[in-house]
């Protein structure tokens, strides 16, 4: 019996410009193809295929979506040490609601002298499935700062949480460096963890009232997310 495909459809919601939705909207994968990709003919060797006819890239193209970066960024940091954030339209001092980092005892100071940064999305996602989605490194897409930075993969359901922070980790360094993420760069992708689906992407402009309300209930001290699934599926049934 043939598997029936299912439509999965998220929706990434902004309270910031409208213009942010003109500009850099999540796509699917297929409608924002790296320009390399874009420009590749295909190979009249069949032993020796490109990549535009590579299942595995293609397959992940096809139902992946790209997220592009929302502003321009450029950290300095001197290893695993932010020494400064500027963010255009971001008054000094208010540079946290928008970069953050966490400390290393949070994974037990792994990946020594590297920077970690997380970049607050200013997208909330919902959704009308239970499909898993893998956040990952947009390999493909990143030709020109290979090396430069490090996305960190993580499985988001967005049924129970709806944000979309992007952490990554910056290469120890020998001194201050400073690394410019330009706004439109496919900065990550969101894959499906299941065959067989269709994705639906969609934009959507909210006022910050209705923001609000899709942010996590913040009620508890640790496992805020373990949590947030055993009493959303309790209050379910």
């Amino acid at each position: 019996m043939f598997n029936k495909t299912k439509t999965v459809k998220l929706t990434f919601h902004t309270h910031q410009t409208q213009q942010l939705i003109d500009l850099f909207s999540p796509k699917l994968a297929g409608q924002l193809t790296p320009d390399w990709f874009k420009s590749l003919k295909v190979s009249q060797n069949e032993l020796i295929p490109n990549m535009n006819s590579c299942p595995g890239v293609v397959s992940l193209f096809k139902n992946s979506i790209n997220i592009p970066l929302w502003a321009d960024h450029r950290i300095t940091y001197n290893n695993d040490k932010i020494i400064n954030v500027d963010i255009p339209g971001i008054p000094k001092g208010e540079e946290y609601h928008f970069l953050q980092q966490h400390h290393p005892d949070q994974w037990n100071r792994a990946f020594k002298n590297s920077c970690h940064v997380k970049l607050m999305s200013p997208w909330l996602v919902t959704t009308n499935s239970d499909v898993p989605f893998l956040m990952h490194d947009a390999t493909w897409h990143n030709d020109k700062q290979v090396g430069e930075y490090n996305i960190v993969p993580g499985e988001l359901d967005f049924r129970y949480q709806s944000g979309t922070a992007i952490n990554m980790f910056l290469p120890p360094t020998h001194g201050d460096k400073q690394l410019t993420l330009e706004a439109g760069t496919v900065i990550a992708y969101l894959t499906p963890l299941q065959n067989d689906v269709k994705v639906i992407v969609e934009t959507k402009w909210v006022n910050e009232e209705e923001w609000r309300r899709l942010l996590k209930h913040q009620f508890t001290f640790s496992g805020i997310y373990r949590k947030t699934k055993k009493w959303l599926e309790r209050n379910s049934k």
